[in-house]
């Protein structure tokens, strides 16, 4: 299975609460990448966002091994949702134990535009304005 087939079957397991198994082709030795791992989650994560907020922070804690082959769920909890801000946590379960924890901010995306107005007056004097917008 290809790098975004187990993505697309991450979401999927994650809404229907179905098991999903890693096969050992991505696996290392035993145990599954932690990139791999690592991205599952933060696609589950970011599948169950409202609105188009966007990552400000992610923090990935590797608790035990996550094993191929072996099956496991997710669990999503939104710690809080705000106005602009979102913050969530997921994990994997995997023999009743979480193998992986992630916590993750998602906030609005903001556009700023800042410009500097220097203006010299008749009097060959310099005038700085400095005007900040937010959108």
């Amino acid at each position: 299975m290809h790098f975004d087939g187990l993505l697309e079957k991450a979401k999927q397991c994650a809404q229907t609460g179905e098991h999903m198994a890693i096969p050992s082709s991505w696996g290392q030795g035993r145990t599954v990448f932690g990139g791999l791992s690592a991205s599952l989650l933060y696609t589950v994560m970011q599948s169950t966002v409202n609105g188009e907020r966007v990552l400000r922070s992610l923090n990935t804690n590797f608790v035990g091994p996550l094993l191929v082959d072996v099956p496991f769920t997710f669990e999503v909890e939104v710690l809080r949702e705000g106005k602009s801000v979102s913050q969530m946590s997921a994990r994997l379960i995997q023999n009743g134990q979480v193998a992986v924890f992630q916590q993750g901010c998602f906030g609005q995306i903001v556009i700023r535009i800042s410009v500097l107005i220097i203006m010299i007056t008749t009097s060959c004097r310099c005038r700085m304005s400095y005007l900040d917008f937010q959108m």
